[in-house]
């Protein structure tokens, strides 16, 4: 009778091996991070690296000269003294203030320009 009612539910007789099969098999690890064949978690990529040169508007070949010139033109139009008519506005001339003179520090050392242009990070001590 067995016999006969698992022939009706699995007619090609390999059903039940599979069935057996399968329970036998451990289970994938899968997205855990448990297992010791998963790869390990990638770090965050690092903060996209800030354009000095597009920040003063200047050449990558700029002399000094040029790069203390687009300085001055940045400075007088990013300065919060000249940018009070509202907090967020005057929120907005701080920061880009910063970044301008963070920019004109680093391009106006040769050294810290000569790292800067290498692809060193000039920007943590």
């Amino acid at each position: 009778e067995r016999e006969e009612r698992r022939e009706r539910e699995n007619p090609d007789g390999r059903g039940h091996e599979r069935h057996e099969r399968e329970r036998h098999t451990p289970p994938q690890w899968q997205g855990s991070g448990s297992s010791p064949s998963s790869p390990p978690p990638r770090p965050p990529p690092p903060p996209p690296r800030r354009d000095y040169y597009a920040i003063l508007r200047v050449e990558s070949s700029a002399s000094a000269k040029e790069i203390r010139a687009a300085y001055h033109g940045m400075a007088k139009r990013w300065h919060p003294d000249k940018n009070r008519e509202d907090a967020e506005r005057f929120a907005k001339a701080d920061r880009n203030f910063r970044l301008v003179a963070r920019a004109y520090e680093v391009l106006s050392d040769s050294s810290l320009r000569a790292r800067y242009d290498r692809g060193e990070d000039v920007d943590t001590q």
